[in-house]
């Protein structure tokens, strides 16, 4: 589906994606998977190819790797790669003007929101430690630590918010958030820092802005 052609609102209500978007942990991310396929005697990746082949649920992006699941279990992979990531994760920082961007968008009287595939509890943890929560009304996240996805948890969030549904944007760095922002009914638009090359979010059709301050200028 194409969305080029998209009509600038006055948006009331911004919801974030976390990793990738906000949170700067891509090569983070490469490095807990490598981890992993190391200890399985698997080849290891490169950036560029984990940003070709990242995808939700990330099951199937663990089967692109060449994981066989009749061989390991999908629970103990995606507890290793959590496992890897949380002991590094103090070392991770957010992305240039994260919060400067954060804090102009709550000058301009917009709310603001984080809707994650990540494990509610870890995600709320998260975001602590960067000192975020005060500029969120809500922060969203799964009861699994699997990243199966947010299609589910975000069209309920969207249902219990009482906002024009043209008043509601999205803001990530994959083809799964324009997904979501589909199957929710809302405005997407893309960010290019993040897990998923330029390329592939281009062809999603949303509006893709290379940083924050560009991002700052459309709002």
């Amino acid at each position: 589906m194409i969305y080029s052609i998209l009509i600038v609102m006055d948006y009331k209500h911004i919801i974030w994606d976390w990793n990738g978007t906000l949170l700067d942990d891509r090569a983070m991310c490469v490095k807990s998977i490598n981890q992993i396929l190391i200890e399985k005697g698997l080849p290891v990746i490169t950036l560029e190819k984990y940003m070709r082949l990242f995808t939700f649920p990330v099951k199937a992006f663990y089967e692109k790797l060449g994981f066989d699941f009749k061989k390991n279990s999908f629970d103990d992979i995606g507890d290793g790669f959590i496992d890897f990531y949380n002991k590094n994760f103090k070392s991770l920082k957010l992305h240039k003007n994260t919060v400067t961007t954060l804090l102009h968008i709550k000058k301009m009287g917009k709310t603001q929101a984080v809707l994650s595939a990540a494990m509610d509890k870890m995600l709320k943890n998260w975001i602590s430690d960067h000192d975020l929560r005060t500029f969120f009304t809500d922060i969203v996240g799964v009861d699994n630590q699997y990243a199966h996805g947010k299609i589910d948890i975000g069209k309920r969030y969207i249902e219990k918010l009482n906002i024009n549904r043209k008043e509601i944007l999205m803001i990530g760095d994959t083809p799964h958030d324009s997904e979501v922002a589909e199957a929710a009914g809302i405005d997407c638009i893309l960010v290019e820092h993040g897990h998923v090359s330029k390329v592939r979010l281009k062809e999603t059709g949303r509006k893709t802005f290379q940083n924050f301050l560009e991002v700052e200028k459309y709002l």
